[in-house]
């Protein structure tokens, strides 16, 4: 899995990395505050090393790209974080979003998508964008096997934690 990891992270290294919801949401409340991951329920599943491990692999990547539904559901996720963190959070992920390519995709076309009655408005939407030019980076296991089906490349981020791995070598 690693040595395709890292075929599909040198293939777009330049082109750019779409990220889920969860995983937008993972990275930006590591960039807010590491111990908050473990505590805060949107983000709990999740270690400190998952979120550090998802830097190195964003940082391998010239953009981030995203889509409206994708940072809408991130803003809504958010939602559940402490009242009195929310003004703070809400300025990281103003900083995240003025560093991510937003691209297009308009509900009716994400609803039009086949697949939009099995994965919901955003993956539809995530998938009228995924093909060969972006790496799909995705917790969602099944929204990752529809994505390679379907010519996309993805990555399932599951796959790569090292919990995961921790596992596969014991």
């Amino acid at each position: 899995m690693r040595d395709e990891a890292l075929r599909l992270i040198n293939r777009h290294r330049r082109t750019g990395i779409l990220i889920d919801a969860n995983l937008l949401l993972l990275l930006v409340v590591g960039r807010f505050d590491q111990q908050r991951i473990l505590t805060f329920e949107r983000t709990s599943a999740f270690m400190i090393e998952d979120y550090r491990l998802l830097e190195v692999i964003v940082r391998q990547f010239s953009k981030i790209l995203t889509t409206a539904h994708v940072l809408t559901e991130v803003s809504n996720l958010s939602t559940k974080l402490e009242k009195k963190l929310l003004f703070s959070f809400r300025d990281m992920f103003r900083q995240t979003i003025e560093t991510v390519d937003e691209r297009g995709c308009t509900a009716k076309d994400a609803a039009a998508n086949r697949y939009f009655q099995r994965l919901g408005l955003t993956d539809a939407a995530i998938l009228a964008l995924t093909d060969r030019r972006f790496l799909l980076l995705t917790a969602d296991a099944e929204l990752a096997l529809v994505a390679s089906a379907t010519g996309g490349d993805a990555l399932n981020f599951n796959h790569l934690r090292p919990v995961a791995w921790e596992k596969t070598l014991s």
